[in-house]
């Protein structure tokens, strides 16, 4: 039997992320999992005897030769975590999915990613921002990454798809769109770019899934963009994941009083970058990232950048980590008054360089 179909059988159940990657660690394969005894469970899992009880008794009744020729003819793709198509990016986060399933191009995630997310309810003004600034970004090569909802999310996928690749996340299986008028939309990405979910087919959305499949939206990305957002939007998470991640988080201002402008605006206050054009969410990136976009001699923007002091705050930043304990970003951030996204982007160049590392928690220790 192939590896996978044990991922695929182990997903069906429905193991958290967090207790997932438990088992991995502690039965190595996940073969060993599905054949581990339930004394070995009981010993090693660290799972509550009930939850073992389930997944026996589901065990018993599941068919792991059916279920995965059944899922082999779906025409649905299944990266495991340590598989080569799996994305860098998102191996690098603190609970990363054990298992993507997925339909289109995969391999579009291993480029530069970027996502852009905002509120359900947008304005014509928030989906026009949106879907202009995905065409841009997405014409200088950069995926963008959004989760196929309404409003927000659907301009920047619409606008990406006029000149490049997307990605959309869902918070549902694979085979179950939604909202469902997207479904046109989805198909459409499947050709030019990726459909990608941690849930196995067939999961209905529930809206706990959305939080949840945030944190994905965010580590895939070098950055997140939120575009109108209220207090209590769901960009709003995504936005907490990518600071957690050591993503960088940039938010489009509006009025002041507009319920839509109420969480950008607490973003920017909260040190978030303000963004008002494509330059500057470009500037923020490291200069290694627009050298791979081939921006060095067709724009002005890295010379700008290279006239900036940056050698001195990585200098600034490197002198406050220890080499033995590690520094919280929020202490940095407070200690040296940089906005959040500007010394994301040092510490991404540092780690990139190999000269400092990044540890659970956003935490960063020097090498």
């Amino acid at each position: 039997m192939e590896e996978k179909a044990y991922f695929l059988a182990l997903s069906d159940f429905g193991f958290l992320p967090r207790a997932f990657l438990k088992l991995l660690q502690v039965f190595k394969t996940p073969q060993n999992i599905w054949n581990a005894s339930f004394e070995s469970w009981i010993r090693q899992s660290g799972l509550r005897a009930e939850k073992i009880k389930d997944f026996f008794a589901f065990k018993e009744k599941y068919d792991l030769q059916s279920s995965w020729m059944k899922f082999k003819r779906s025409g649905i793709g299944l990266a495991a975590l340590q598989d080569l198509e799996y994305p860098q990016a998102l191996k690098e986060i603190p609970d990363p999915p054990p298992v993507l399933f997925y339909q289109g191009n995969l391999k579009c995630l291993n480029k530069i990613c970027f996502a852009i997310v905002g509120s359900r309810q947008a304005s014509p003004c928030g989906k026009l921002q949106a879907a202009k600034l995905s065409e841009t970004l997405a014409g200088l090569g950069i995926t963008i990454v959004s989760g196929l909802a309404r409003g927000i999310d659907q301009a920047a996928h619409e606008g990406s798809l006029k000149s490049g690749e997307t990605a959309a996340v869902l918070g549902s299986g694979i085979d179950q769109i939604y909202p469902p008028e997207n479904q046109n939309l989805s198909e459409r990405i499947k050709r030019q770019g990726v459909v990608l979910s941690e849930f196995p087919p067939g999961t209905l959305p529930s809206p706990w899934h959305f939080p949840q499949r945030n944190r994905i939206i965010s580590g895939l990305s070098i950055g997140v963009l939120v575009v109108e957002a209220g207090e209590k939007s769901g960009a709003l998470i995504t936005a907490q994941f990518a600071l957690e991640q050591g993503r960088g988080v940039f938010a489009i201002p509006g009025a002041p009083g507009s319920d839509l402008s109420k969480g950008t605006n607490q973003l920017i206050q909260s040190g978030g970058k303000l963004v008002q054009e494509i330059r500057d969410i470009l500037e923020e990136f490291p200069l290694q990232v627009i050298s791979v976009l081939n921006l060095k001699s067709s724009d002005s923007l890295l010379k700008e950048r290279e006239k900036m002091p940056q050698e001195k705050m990585a200098k600034t930043v490197l002198q406050m980590l220890s080499a033995k304990e590690g520094v919280c970003i929020e202490d940095l951030v407070c200690q040296l008054e940089l906005p959040v996204s500007k010394l994301s982007a040092i510490l991404a160049s540092l780690e990139m360089k190999g000269f400092v590392s990044r540890l659970p928690g956003n935490f960063y220790v020097k090498l």
